[in-house]
Order: C-alpha cells, then structure tokens, then sequence
C-alpha cells in the first residue's frame, strides 16, 4: 500500500522545453492493490486497485479530492475486462479564469470500460467507452470507441481504430475583458463532438526490411450558447457563480462577426464568435531497412492536412469529404546510419 506526493511550484517554468498545464500544485496520492494469481471460477486472474488523492495549492488551498476503484480481469477463455469508478468531490481551480481569481468547480463522478477478446486469435476486437456525469448538471462527457485488430500471419498487424466523443459543457473559458477595478471573465455553453479514426499497419517483408504506415483522420467541431460572465467565483450555489446575459445585453454582430455585450450602465465590449470546426488527416510511412547488422536506411514521408473555421455545425460525411479537398504538406526524410566496428 504505497503512498507518495509530488509537487510543482508556483515558479516552475518549462514551456521553453515542453508543455506544463499548471503549477502550484502539492499532491497526495495513496494507492493498494489485491491480485488474484491463481484461476479460479471462471477468472484466469484479477487485479483490484484502489486509490484516493488530495491536492494543495502552495497558499494551503484544498483544490481537490478524489477517489478511484478500478479493476482488471482475464477469463479462462483468454477475454479481457477492465472498468473504473471515479468520484471526485468539489475543488477549487486555480487556473480556470486564466489569470484571475480560484473558481470553485463542482465534482463529478467518471467511469470507464473495456472488453476484449482473446488475443491470441488472428482477429482480436475490443470496446471501450467513457463516461463522466458533473454535478450540478455541469458538464456531461461520452466517448465511444472500438478497436480491430488482424494479423493474418505473423509478420503483418493491421489495427483500425475509430472512436467518437460528445462533450457537453456548461462552463467553457471564452475570454477575458479588462476593465476597472475588476475584469469580466466570459464563458459559454459548449457542445462539441469529437471524431477520429486511426488506422497502423505493420509489415516485416523480413526480418531486416519492414514497412509501416500510420494515418488518422480527425475532426472536432464546437458550438457555444448561453453566454455568461463569472459574477461570485466562490458563492456557494453554483448558479450564483455567474450570470447568463439575457437576450438584451448581448445580440450578434453580423458585420463585423462579432458578439456585442451591453454589460450595465455605461459598459459594453464585444467578442469574436468562439465556435470553431477543426479538420486534420495526417499520416506517417516509414520503410526501415537494416542493411548490415547495426547499419540501418530509413525512408520517411509525412503528410498533413489541416483547416479550422467558425462552423460549428457537424457533418461526418461532408467534413471527411471536405478534409481531403485541403491542400496537403508534405515531407520527406532519409536518414542513413552506419555503425563502424571496433
């Protein structure tokens, strides 16, 4: 039964170097596990995990609290199952309003499954699905997904792999309008559905010469309603944490493709429309051949197709149409390497 922390500082910069999402962080985290080696029933073996954790912030703030049951389990007949319970409590975010003061954030409960089949057959089939309910009816997240799998012998892997999200977000970050003495944090209502399929092939023509080929096709579309501003970050009902503008404080600007906000006597400022439609393809071929031991020639090409805009409406068939309609960029890479003996 292990128990660890680790923190990250308020002054802890690597963005140079990477990507960090946040600091100010001090984290507790307890984790036990109860395996079962021996078959038994109609279980080959099975591993249960449980874990709980808090997190601080430098000032001593509770930010959050959280939990996790999960297991993992192997059937005589070679199936998989695993599945996860994940309550976490009401926190506080440091980081939500981008700058400005902590937000209190309600909890939520998330879960996760995963089935598969014996993978020892040439076709192998797995599902997944997540799930995570927010209280206060905040937020409501699904993804859905399979993964197939051939090998029809054993130098070719052929993995295909589509999956699907739907988010659901009562409070997404907009922007940020300064004025004095307070600034006007805008948020809105997200609705945003997530596709990507992701198809790898793996081919050894032999054992020093092999082939292998990744594309994935992805669009993400988002669409905002029920604008609001944050008015009490910490007010105890959730409702009172912001105000949604009614129809005559703010109106859209066709012209201009802006949003107008008459935000009280003598206030008013504008933003530009949030809703935003991403589409990519992008793909990697790689061809390996080790001509001598340790010597090895590899050949690369990697496309990409990318376009974004302001069409928040979603269209499977029309948008991965569209997609390779997009002018591609392409490059290509040799790389050759030679080892010298001793």
């Amino acid at each position: 039964m292990p128990d660890f922390f680790y923190w990250k500082s308020p002054g802890l910069e690597l963005n140079d170097i990477g990507f960090l999402s946040n600091t100010d962080w001090i984290m507790q985290v307890l984790w036990a596990q109860y395996r079962i080696w021996e078959p038994f029933s109609i279980f080959r073996e099975m591993n249960l995990n449980f874990n709980e954790w808090t997190i601080y912030d430098f000032g001593g703030n509770l930010n959050q609290k959280g939990g996790n049951i999960n297991f993992d389990m192997q059937f005589k007949n070679y199936w998989q199952l695993n599945a996860s319970f994940n309550p976490q409590l009401t926190g506080r975010s440091n980081t939500s309003l981008r700058g400005g003061p902590s937000f209190l954030i309600p909890g939520n409960i998330s879960t996760s499954l995963q089935i598969e089949s014996d993978d020892r057959k040439k076709f192998t089939y797995e599902a997944f699905t997540s799930q995570n309910w927010g209280d206060e009816h905040c937020s409501r997240n699904q993804e859905y997904g399979v993964h197939l799998t051939y090998r029809p012998f054993d130098a070719l892997d052929i993995w295909l792999i589509p999956s699907i999200s739907l988010t659901d977000r009562k409070l997404q970050y907009i922007t940020t309008k300064s004025f004095e003495p307070d600034n006007q944090y805008i948020f809105g209502s997200l609705d945003q559905k997530t596709f990507e399929l992701s198809f790898r092939l793996n081919f050894s023509i032999t054992p020093n010469f092999t082939l292998q080929y990744w594309g994935q096709p992805f669009i993400s579309v988002g669409e905002y309603s029920k604008f609001k501003k944050i008015t009490s970050p910490h007010a105890e009902q959730y409702t009172d944490r912001f105000h949604i503008f009614a129809a005559n404080e703010i109106a859209w600007d066709d012209l201009n493709d802006v949003y107008q906000v008459t935000d009280g006597p003598g206030l008013s400022y504008s933003f530009e429309n949030p809703d935003f439609k991403v589409k990519e393809f992008k793909s990697n071929f790689v061809a390996r051949w080790e001509y001598v031991p340790g010597s090895t020639l590899y050949i690369v090409w990697s496309q990409g197709r990318s376009r974004s805009d302001t069409d928040g409406e979603f269209n499977l068939s029309k948008d991965t149409e569209d997609m390779f309609d997009i002018y591609p960029h392409d490059v290509f890479l040799i790389k050759l390497s030679y080892r010298f003996g001793l």
